[in-house]
């Protein structure tokens, strides 16, 4: 049975996410950190910052780098089709 990414259960818990590049930004709340507390390698890798981004401005937000699953699986496709 395979364990769900970090990043699918932020998703699936319909918290509020975002990337840039394999890092993986989602909403710092007690439903977030709980989550995260489930990841101990990416809860060790991961610092807080202020979002300055609207509509999310001025929250609290939670960058893990690596994290973001979706980078991680294209990367994988393409090295599978390149002979």
């Amino acid at each position: 049975m395979n364990t769900p990414t970090l990043y699918a259960e932020i998703k699936a818990a319909g918290i509020p996410l975002g990337h840039h590049e394999s890092d993986l930004y989602f909403r710092a709340c007690p439903e977030s950190r709980e989550i995260l507390a489930r990841h101990p390698l990416q809860k060790a890798n991961a610092t807080g910052f202020t979002n300055e981004a609207h509509p999310h401005k001025g929250e609290r937000w939670v960058d893990v780098p690596f994290a973001y699953a979706p980078f991680w699986d294209r990367k994988t496709r393409s090295t599978k089709a390149t002979p």
